[in-house]
């Protein structure tokens, strides 16, 4: 189905997230307590509550996997250009098909100029979109900390069963950092910490 990102807070703060989130993306509240994901319900303090945040109906847009940003191919799997960069394959494959070394270089110029129209899907960020971590950032700077967890749902968001892999205190620099790279299945605590 589709990634969906949970961020932890005390319930008496969603109005103030709720400003936080820019034009475009959405912050979905549950009712009730009730209506939780309960999974995560009991990894998290009672007064605190879950909010959804997407883009276009999931966070798909919103979080890239470890697996994808570590990944040397940054074009989607589905694309013609996922494994047409790498030229000396592409020679031996028409070489084999015993193209003229003109039609061979008609050909990789033809998958040249089709790269440089098509944008990489995840050459923006790895781990959560920079809106995302800009959220977050800021919500701790004023509130102190957030839970935050992401999921890759295959079923109802409030009823999937939910097996953490872990629990992480970072700090929000450390967040901020682009090399930091959030796992799933893994509930982080991002904390503001004021050096002295």
């Amino acid at each position: 189905m589709c990634y969906f990102i949970t961020t932890i807070i005390p319930r008496t703060l969603t109005d103030e997230l709720r400003t936080l989130v820019p034009r475009g993306f959405t912050a979905d509240f549950y009712d009730k307590k009730s209506e939780e994901n309960s999974y995560i319900t009991r990894e998290i303090p009672d007064d605190f509550t879950q909010v959804i945040l997407t883009s276009g109906g999931c966070a798909c847009d919103l979080y890239q996997s470890r697996a994808v940003a570590e990944s040397e191919d940054s074009f989607p799997p589905n694309s013609p250009l996922f494994k047409q960069r790498n030229p000396e394959k592409l020679l031996k494959k028409y070489r084999k098909k015993n193209w003229s070394r003109a039609k061979i270089e008609r050909a990789l110029a033809a998958i040249s100029a089709s790269q440089a129209n098509v944008k990489p899907m995840y050459d923006e960020f790895s781990g959560f979109h920079p809106k995302i971590r800009e959220i977050i950032a800021t919500f701790t700077e004023k509130y102190g900390s957030i839970f935050i967890f992401v999921h890759f749902y295959s079923g109802q968001i409030n009823t999937e069963k939910i097996t953490f892999q872990g629990k992480k205190n970072v700090t929000v620099n450390q967040f901020l950092h682009n090399d930091f790279i959030v796992d799933e299945d893994v509930l982080y605590t991002i904390k503001y910490i004021i050096k002295q």
